[in-house]
């Protein structure tokens, strides 16, 4: 796991602890954001997502699920259309490839693959 991938797990940890921590947790997000050019709040539910070339320019809503073992590539944006409420929801052991867009209250079946430069704007049934 690389030192991105950490960070990511730990800034998570400490939001939910709270507390003091919530502090620690701002500023690995404001770090990830500068160094990586990646927007990825520790509001969103992410369960041990493996992003690919240190998550650059990775930009997932807040209100985002995101399952185990989800290996996420560069460039990729889980977002909404209309709703700030309605954010994807990508299951387990998915592949979700470079530059790829999944907008939108859908869901991601376990173990979907989601190719290159994909735009995603309805839900994908499991293992497509």
């Amino acid at each position: 796991m690389n030192r991105f991938n950490k960070s990511i797990i730990r800034m998570i940890h400490f939001y939910k602890v709270g507390g003091v921590l919530r502090v620690f947790a701002f500023l690995i997000y404001r770090w990830n954001r500068i160094v990586y050019s990646s927007d990825i709040p520790p509001q969103a539910t992410i369960d041990n997502v493996n992003f690919m070339h240190k998550g650059f320019g990775v930009v997932i809503n807040s209100n985002a699920i995101i399952g185990h073992n989800t290996t996420i590539q560069h460039g990729v944006t889980l977002g909404v259309l209309k709703n700030e409420k309605d954010a994807p929801k990508i299951g387990a052991n998915c592949y979700i490839g470079a530059k790829a867009s999944i907008l939108g209250d859908i869901i991601i079946g376990d173990g979907a693959k989601i190719g290159a430069g994909a735009v995603v704007l309805s839900d994908v049934p499991a293992g497509a």
